[in-house]
Formats: C-alpha cells, structure tokens, sequence
C-alpha cells in the first residue's frame, strides 16, 4: 500500500504537507510505564491499538489507566475535532 500511494505522491496526484504546518500542537499519547489494564483504571485510554485501516476507532477491547495517571498527562487528553494518528509500525507490530 505505502508503495502505492508514494507512486501518486511522486506522479503530483496528491499533495503532501508537514504536519506542522497544518496543526496547532501535536501532541504524543503517554501510558504508564506498569502498562494499562482491561478492566482496572477509570480512564479509557485510547492507544494505536485502537484505530483502524478505515479511518475508526475499535472500541471492541477497552483498556483502562488510573484518574491520578490521567489528571498528570493534561496535555495529551482527546477533545472533540481531534485527529488521531497512529504510527504504521503500532497496528501491525512490526
């Protein structure tokens, strides 16, 4: 796929862009370093595992981190318009 679309990009078929040109902040996730659990935690954290090849997120498979972990890391919490992007290598553990 990445071949593919680096094939388009080289024919002008599609723009490419630095993504800090177009944000206001990226910003990257944190978890603990213990890791995060299935069903301990009251926060649902969102991670690479969770997005999908159709634009998605997969819910199916919660995973949990603890308010106090939460409330720390601010900078990083989801807000309505967001967009999430996922490093390639994190959905296909390579």
């Amino acid at each position: 796929e990445y071949k593919r679309i680096k094939k388009a990009i080289s024919k002008g078929k599609y723009k490419t862009e630095i993504l800090n040109n177009l944000l206001l902040k990226i910003v990257s996730g944190q978890r603990p370093k213990s890791g995060v659990r299935r069903r301990k935690g009251e926060i649902y954290s969102l991670g690479g595992e969770h997005l999908n090849a159709e634009g998605t997120t997969a819910l199916e498979e919660p995973k949990f981190i603890s308010r106090e972990f939460h409330d720390k890391h601010k900078e990083s919490w989801i807000e309505p318009e967001d967009i999430l992007i996922g490093d390639y290598t994190i959905t296909t553990s390579r």
